[in-house]
């Protein structure tokens, strides 16, 4: 959908959770109560949508900034379509021929988010346009259910459990190699750079702590709000969920889509803005990780149109046990008979980030409640220490190293300038 349409009506169903939403908003509560209140009714509000993506016009997006934008497809080798976005050059127009090619940054995104968020603020605010108006041949991809794409094979529709039966682990296994693998390949560049948010920096860190031959062609990777262990998370909802067995979450929200759609924060969030704009706000920060001081508020409708995207739930329950158990691991399927069946042992098997064969710079935020401080400097300590390029805290949240105004000035100077050390 290009932003500025109108957002298609969800029924009857979503408009009653509305205005219970905005009663229960007067309710004295914490800002966590809040933010799991609202993600509730959320959700419930976006399963009526129904809708097959792509769910945002990210195209539209890039090219209302100027930019020009390319669509590319590529198959994991467990069938699913990814689709992934290019800007292969700024508003300066192309490369000249003998120049020979650009540099090549590839850009993966968080959790519940898609490629959108490289590009959602302003030209000179978004790390996808400062990238492309630096002379970078960028690209940005999407994990397999986040609505970009709704393609896993003739045996397999998203409205069957089997599309929905991924999580990060098959992020970092099939998706991260099969975009890494066709950029290059198009491209025909030896190396790229590599940088990743959140879930982006995970799927990384995974990948690349076992061998992979693609591990010489990435000359860099700018990791920011890293994650691997999340037993220190704070972030509403995934803290909530992670003591709630495995079993009474999928009997709550099925074991398809955890779909939180775009639209959906658009049609709920003004009736609570109009009424109590302070406190939409500290909903919308709580969940996402940011501070209201630090966000565009000229395009903080825009950014609604195109956040969050829906995962799987098990990708949600993934992450909760992550939160549960404090440990770097593969999904737990929830029995020892269940694993032996997929690994071959009782418990999942960890991932063992001594291994990391990458050069990394380590972006994180002293107020990130995702990734957050303790687990990022349990990450680095366990790092080769020859991989660890970079290193530095910044005072933002988060949302911040996406969406926030500070951002272009600290993180993104410092990402811009760990990609020319190693380019």
């Amino acid at each position: 959908r290009v932003h500025g349409e109108t957002s298609p009506k969800v029924g009857e169903g979503p408009d009653s959770s509305i205005r219970t939403l905005a009663h229960f908003f007067f309710s004295p509560m914490s800002t966590t109560r809040l933010a799991v209140a609202a993600l509730a009714l959320l959700a419930l509000a976006a399963l009526s949508t129904g809708q097959p993506g792509p769910l945002t016009n990210i195209p539209a997006l890039i090219e209302a900034q100027g930019f020009p934008c390319e669509t590319h497809t590529t198959t994991t080798a467990d069938g699913f379509e990814l689709v992934m976005f290019r800007v292969p050059y700024g508003r300066s127009g192309s490369r000249k021929a003998d120049a020979g090619p650009a540099p090549v940054v590839f850009l993966q995104h968080g959790l519940v988010d898609a490629a959108s968020t490289w590009f959602v603020n302003l030209a000179n605010e978004s790390l996808g346009f400062i990238l492309a108006d630096a002379g970078y041949d960028v690209w940005a991809g999407n994990t397999r259910d986040n609505g970009q794409s709704w393609n896993a094979g003739a045996n397999c529709s998203y409205t069957n459990a089997c599309f929905w039966a991924s999580s990060w682990d098959q992020y970092a296994a099939y998706d991260l190699p099969a975009m890494l693998s066709y950029v290059l390949e198009e491209t025909g560049v030896e190396t790229l750079a590599y940088v990743g948010h959140s879930q982006g920096t995970m799927i990384a860190f995974a990948h690349f702590s076992s061998p992979s031959p693609l591990a010489e062609r990435i000359s860099v990777f700018a990791a920011l709000a890293p994650v691997a262990r999340v037993g220190h998370v704070t972030v509403p909802f995934l803290s909530e969920i992670a003591d709630i067995p495995a079993s009474i979450v999928y009997d709550l929200l099925g074991d398809k889509a955890f779909d939180l759609a775009p639209g959906t924060l658009e049609k709920l969030l003004p009736v609570v803005c109009k009424t109590l704009p302070t406190v939409c706000l500290d909903v919308v920060c709580e969940v996402a990780g940011c501070a209201q001081s630090n966000l565009n508020t000229s395009r903080f409708n825009l950014l609604f149109e195109y956040y969050p995207s829906p995962t799987s739930v098990q990708n949600m329950v993934h992450f909760s046990q992550g939160v549960h158990t404090d440990a770097f691991q593969m999904y737990d399927f929830g029995s020892a008979a269940a694993n032996e069946a997929h690994y071959n042992q009782a418990t999942p098997p960890l991932y063992d980030p001594t291994q990391f064969s990458l050069k990394v710079g380590l972006f994180s935020g002293s107020l990130d409640k995702l990734a957050d401080p303790t687990d990022v400097a349990w990450l680095a300590s366990q790092l080769p220490p020859e991989s660890v390029v970079f290193q530095r805290q910044y005072p933002i949240g988060h949302g911040g190293f996406v969406w926030g105004l500070e951002a272009a000035d600290t993180v993104y100077a410092d990402v811009l300038a760990l990609l020319a050390a190693h380019a």
